[in-house]
């Protein structure tokens, strides 16, 4: 939840700062960078409801309404009313287009030596 709250600020923070955001490694947070480019890429719909992030991984030139994400404000109602409303619509729209997404191959195991 976190993550998703720090890719989706309006404006593209660096890495490194999501990384001590976050508290984990910095290997950690470009593997959520690779999940949201891979959940990016079959979607069609409107740019502007996500944050910075997701909106650059974006590929797609043409918008379609039809198929745009619309947060239902689950999120909003959840947190205390100081909390900024349109960062945490654009979360649930990220949240809820990475639970939509196919699951990615998982990672080979790496094979240790027995020296």
């Amino acid at each position: 939840m976190l993550a998703a709250y720090a890719f989706s600020c309006d404006v593209k923070l660096p890495l490194l700062k999501i990384q001590s955001e976050l508290g984990v490694n910095y290997r950690t947070v470009l593997r959520m960078r690779d999940v949201i480019k891979r959940a990016v890429k079959p979607y069609r719909g409107l740019k502007r409801v996500f944050g910075g992030w997701p909106r650059d991984l974006m590929v797609h030139q043409r918008e379609n309404r039809e198929k745009t994400l619309k947060a239902s404000g689950a999120l909003k109602e959840m947190l205390p009313a100081r909390s900024a409303k349109d960062i945490l619509m654009r979360t649930e729209c990220l949240l809820m287009l990475l639970l939509q997404a196919p699951r990615g191959k998982p990672r080979k195991k790496r094979r240790r030596s027995l020296v």
